[in-house]
């Protein structure tokens, strides 16, 4: 390697400057040289077997890699290879939406337009410039295995770090961008970055930058966030299981149907909040199930409607694992509808229903004959209306379960022995009740494939 360097205001005689050289061996001559032009000029002589290096495609790929925003041109055989302006460095009112739609689909190597685009500048506690950008979809969804992280760290527009993994959280890789802070030196290594307490400010900037930027896009445009959320729920909830510093900001952009609006409306956790009925306490209810019909077909929706509470819909099985790792909300529990302890009001009609020892009765014959070892209790239920009889969940739900049996496909999760709840009032329940009377050993049979 050969560097020629003059000064602009050199006193040395016109051409002559100096020459910096070195074989990469760890060290270098330096001497005066003659006919060097005002500026830096640097010479590399390739070694023969390395020659690909300085073939036409790696040259433009090393170019628009590392010098894509550089001020000056930098060119190839006459072309220009760095077109791209560096529209974070602009007063945010200056850029154009085709400005953006170009280093979008540089820095995230797409085709169309974003989503959502977020230019961000701070100068404490860490001089920033940054523009963020949110993609129509999102690559994990076409089934392409976990998508990098695609957000690139410069210096003074030129790369220290791509796809740096260390700026934002993990669930926020979705989010293509690009941060630029002059607080970073150039020289310093990737191992230095890594490990570095700036980099560690930087992450907690700009994680609660996007994130207030999320809650206020819900604000501005409802419709618009739901579309956003439908796409890219699975981070959000990942994200309130892993990133434990920002699970309340997490919490209030997730999004659900519930049992008091229509089909397809969503609410958020606040809203729900909001609409909670004095007598239903520190609470908040919540059905993992597979779909709208499912959930208003549940036996355990069924206390619910007649008391008047609200219930949130949750169709993934990961959003079990997002409530019990949240735990509470706005300083309510949150709680599982499966697992509820709820009674029915007491003026709920019970006609021909079995006496209180006639039930009790009814559960323990159940306990100690045909489920005997296959559930945990047999207890007369105080909050069903319609179903002869359902699960209390204990230990790890149902959801739970198949989800965790998804992570370890292998491995197939302990079912825990249930507790069963029946329903005096209900015509098999009593029926059943009565054949007891009649022929024990057929009653036996009936009640034995409830216990599965």
């Amino acid at each position: 390697v050969r560097v020629f360097s003059r000064r602009a205001d050199s006193a040395a005689p016109e051409g002559e400057g100096f020459c910096w050289q070195s074989t990469g061996d760890g060290s270098y001559t330096l001497s005066k040289a003659s006919q060097v032009r005002t500026g830096t000029k640097v010479e590399i002589t390739l070694k023969p077997d390395c020659a690909e290096f300085a073939s036409r495609p790696n040259l433009e790929r090393i170019i628009k890699k590392h010098s894509s925003f550089v001020t000056f041109p930098v060119k190839l055989h006459g072309e220009r290879l760095n077109n791209v302006e560096p529209v974070w460095m602009k007063a945010k009112g200056s850029v154009t939406e085709e400005e953006h739609a170009q280093l979008y689909q540089h820095v995230g190597e797409a085709y169309d337009k974003p989503r959502y685009t977020l230019q961000f500048e701070t100068d404490a506690p860490i001089a920033i410039k940054s523009v963020f950008y949110v993609p129509q979809h999102h690559r994990e969804q076409m089934g392409m295995g976990q998508m990098e992280p695609c957000v690139s760290l410069y210096s003074r527009k030129v790369l220290i770090t791509p796809k740096c993994d260390a700026l934002l959280p993990a669930w926020m890789r979705f989010v293509v961008g690009v941060v630029d802070s002059e607080d970073i030196p150039l020289n310093i290594s990737r191992e230095s970055m890594q490990d570095s307490a700036l980099l560690r400010r930087m992450n907690g900037v700009l994680s609660s930058r996007l994130l207030k930027f999320f809650a206020e896009q819900g604000k501005k445009d409802k419709a618009a966030y739901e579309d956003f959320y439908r796409n890219f729920q699975k981070f959000f909830k990942e994200g309130v299981c892993t990133d434990f510093s920002h699970q309340k900001e997490i919490m209030q952009l997730l999004r659900y149907e519930t049992s008091a609006l229509g089909a397809g409306e969503l609410s958020s956790m606040d809203e729900y909040v909001a609409r909670m009925r004095p007598d239903q306490g520190d609470t908040v209810y919540y059905l993992v199930t597979s779909s709208r019909t499912a959930a208003e077909a549940s036996a355990y929706m069924e206390v619910f409607r007649k008391r008047g509470l609200e219930v949130l819909y949750c169709y993934q099985e990961i959003d079990d694992f997002v409530m019990q790792n949240a735990g509470k909300y706005a300083g309510k529990s949150l709680v599982s509808a499966s697992a509820a302890d709820l009674s029915l009001p007491e003026d709920t009609p019970a006609e021909g229903a079995l006496s209180k020892e006639e039930a009790a009765d009814l559960a323990r014959w159940l306990q100690d004959g045909p489920l005997k070892g296959r559930v945990s209790e047999v207890k007369v239920s105080a909050r069903l209306v319609d179903s002869p009889a359902v699960i209390n969940e204990q230990g790890q739900s149902a959801s739970m379960r198949r989800f965790m049996q998804m992570l370890e496909q292998s491995k197939a999760p302990e079912l825990p022995k249930q507790a069963l709840e029946v329903n005096p009032a209900h015509p098999i329940i009593r029926k059943l009740h009565a054949s007891r009377a009649s022929d024990e050993a057929l009653a036996g049979m009936v009640a034995e494939p409830a216990g599965f």
